[in-house]
């Protein structure tokens, strides 16, 4: 099976996951739950929950 990975951009994934119905409820940088900071951070952990209607 072949699988191919891209990175996204913060943006391009957010708009994926609203679109599976996923809100974020926090963006962490690292595994230590450190805050995500665009010019810093070699990671991004989302943290979601499903969207409530």
């Amino acid at each position: 099976m072949e699988v191919n990975f891209r990175r996204l951009k913060r943006d391009e994934f957010q708009e994926l996951a609203l679109d599976a119905g996923l809100e974020v409820v926090d963006l962490y940088g690292n595994c230590d739950y450190a805050k995500f900071n665009d010019m810093e951070s070699l990671f991004m952990i989302w943290r979601m929950k499903p969207i409530q209607n």
